[in-house]
């Protein structure tokens, strides 16, 4: 039996340390920016924080005991993290804006949360566990 590319084991312990450790330096860069830089204006302060969760929200997921196949799924390629954070993103810049007036759409925040999937994406390639899947023969 050919065994096909080899892709990281979502449950493997090292795994869940890597992902987790994204979540705690992302919280805690977003504190630094909130706490240092919150009194000033431009593109650091606001899109920093959505780079940051755009890297945090995968990792998020993917710390989910038992997902469904289909979140599996979508958390094993860069293609699925891409859909599950513009899907947040959609509710967040697009929905959450029409139903509060404390809220507004800005398409920079949007590239700012995909440009954060591909960086998480590659964290989390480089650093994970990794299996051979069998693969059927031709």
């Amino acid at each position: 039996m050919r065994t096909s590319t080899i892709r990281p084991d979502p449950g493997s312990r090292r795994d869940f340390w890597l992902h987790f450790g994204i979540l705690v330096a992302g919280a805690a860069l977003y504190l630094i920016v909130r706490i240092a830089i919150e009194p000033t204006t431009g593109w650091l302060r606001f899109h920093v924080t959505d780079f940051l969760a755009g890297m945090m929200l995968p990792s998020l997921f993917a710390l989910w005991p038992k997902p469904p196949e289909s979140v599996a799924k979508l958390l094993s390629s860069l293609g699925g993290k891409l859909i599950l954070v513009l899907s947040a993103v959609l509710i967040w810049e697009v929905a959450h804006p029409l139903l509060s007036d404390k809220s507004t759409a800005d398409w920079r925040d949007v590239l700012a949360y995909l440009l954060g999937v591909p960086v998480q994406h590659l964290i989390t390639s480089l650093g994970s566990d990794r299996t051979q899947l069998p693969q059927a023969s031709r």
